[in-house]
């Protein structure tokens, strides 16, 4: 699970406690519904952070909404966040990004970048830079013979999310040389005023990961060694 903590560098070392206090950053967290899950915006003026999507009905009647009052004014998301595959955090992200479109479009809201975790990062070794005509077969498979485990891990999802997004040509992971987002890490910068430092997920996570990851992709029939560039998005 990647777990971020937001902080706010406004003001300096040399100013005492009530002027620091008076030009601090206002946090705005708002949270949607969604239902067991987790889908929050944070904002500091201009900058917006949406961490996790939670379901479907969460992005579509939520979200759009949201997104659409945020586009008016012409602001975007700094980023969105992926924090782990479970459905009730990550269910909302595929429509979301079909809908948006490829970054020239932007149809429902500007993304700068976006942290995901997929098998991509995982595996060691090459990255795909486009999806081959196999690759797309594979989505295919993928948005119809599902995959989650007890209902709620979903690497098919995972997986999903990660075509749409290199379809789209959408920043990924970029913060981490579009390595894994993975702890520890030197803070992030996402403005002049804010930083987000990571406290998880640990390199051995992240290789538990792999293995469950790779073992699901098996059990609902993917030839993970003839379609490896694919399966690491």
């Amino acid at each position: 699970m990647t777990c971020p903590v937001v902080t706010n560098r406004t003001g300096n070392i040399n100013q005492n406690n009530n002027e620091r206090r008076a030009q601090k950053t206002t946090v705005i967290v708002e949270a949607f519904p969604a239902e067991n899950g987790d889908s929050l915006l944070v904002s500091f003026q201009d900058c917006h952070l949406l961490i996790d999507t939670g379901y479907e009905e969460t992005f579509n009647k939520h979200l759009t909404p949201r997104f659409a009052e945020l586009k008016r004014a012409g602001q975007k998301l700094s980023r969105l966040i992926i924090t782990h595959v479970d459905q009730d955090h990550i269910h909302g992200a595929i429509p979301m990004i079909k809908a948006n479109g490829n970054t020239d479009q932007n149809q429902i809201i500007g993304i700068d970048q976006v942290w995901h975790n997929s098998y991509r990062h995982l595996h060691k070794g090459e990255d795909p830079t486009d999806i081959s005509s196999e690759g797309k077969q594979l989505l295919s498979r993928l948005n119809t013979s599902g995959s989650s485990v007890g209902g709620t891990v979903s690497f098919k999802q995972g997986s999903s999310l990660a075509a749409e997004l290199l379809s789209g040509k959408y920043k990924w992971n970029c913060d981490f040389d579009q390595g894994p987002v993975v702890a520890p890490y030197e803070p992030v910068s996402i403005s002049e005023d804010v930083t987000i430092t990571l406290l998880s997920p640990t390199a051995e996570k992240l290789e538990k990961l792999e293995k469950f990851w790779k073992k699901e992709l098996k059990r609902i029939g993917f030839k993970l060694y003839k379609s490896i560039n694919y399966l690491r998005s």
